[in-house]
């Protein structure tokens, strides 16, 4: 499986989040206790589990 990263601005992200033309998600990987410290609006906490963490 093929794991592709693109770095982007935040201005960019925002503006595609709003346009649900897009079909942009936002997926959140920290643990639930982190994402609830502080989190962007519409994001969804999914984490990673630690195994994949310790390896990657």
């Amino acid at each position: 499986m093929m794991q592709v990263f693109k770095e982007i601005e935040v201005a960019d992200l925002a503006s595609m989040l709003e346009d649900t033309d897009h079909g942009v998600s936002l997926i959140d990987i920290r643990n639930p206790a982190e994402a609830q410290r502080e989190s962007i609006p519409g994001a969804r906490n999914a984490p990673m589990h630690p195994t994949v963490q310790t390896i990657g």
